[in-house]
């Protein structure tokens, strides 16, 4: 009995280990970003965390209470929202809604990690129509209950545009870590 149970064990560590993969850009499941991006830099740890800290604190508001994890030059977790990043219409029904995401980023030298969680979809405040998106659940299920997406319109653009805002996000970043933003003030 001792062996069956550890082997059971075992089975379903080898397989929460092995279920993500890196990928080169996000891409929305049912299960939401399953997969994570690995870029590989020139940069050290340190120098990866600082100008990822510069990149927040340009880019969110509140940057300092949207960071709600930190280990210093190895980890930094952000909690945003993309205001009206989903603007889908459908022969009937139009939304826009904003995406509530977590980026979490771990640091290694010459590398970094980045995970993006889709917390929810809310209705924009201007725009109370219709019934918000959601990956899985709820009237507004963007996703099959085998996991296939749906076919209607509003669904793939949401898809669609929920992979364009975590891509876009992926790519300011990585600008951000290779130096290529110049973060200056030139309101001046």
């Amino acid at each position: 009995m001792k062996r069956v149970f550890f082997f059971f064990i075992l089975f379903f560590a080898s397989i929460s280990l092995f279920s993500q993969k890196d990928v080169d850009e996000f891409e929305l499941t049912a299960g939401g970003f399953v997969d994570f991006v690995v870029v590989d830099t020139d940069k050290t740890a340190e120098q990866i965390f600082t100008n990822i800290k510069k990149w927040a604190e340009y880019n969110l508001k509140n940057a300092d209470y949207s960071n709600y994890s930190e280990v210093e030059n190895e980890y930094l977790a952000y909690s945003f929202v993309d205001v009206k990043g989903i603007q889908a219409q459908d022969v009937i029904t139009k939304t826009e809604q904003d995406i509530f995401l977590d980026v979490e980023i771990r640091i290694r030298d010459k590398k970094f990690r980045v995970d993006i969680i889709v917390k929810e979809y809310r209705f924009s405040d201007d725009f109370q129509k219709g019934y918000p998106l959601s990956l899985n659940d709820g009237w507004a299920k963007m996703f099959k209950k085998n996991g296939k997406p749906r076919t209607q319109r509003l669904y793939r653009e949401g898809i669609e545009q929920t992979n364009i805002s975590a891509n876009a996000i992926l790519k300011t970043i990585t600008e951000a870590v290779e130096g290529v933003v110049d973060y200056k003030k030139t309101d001046w």
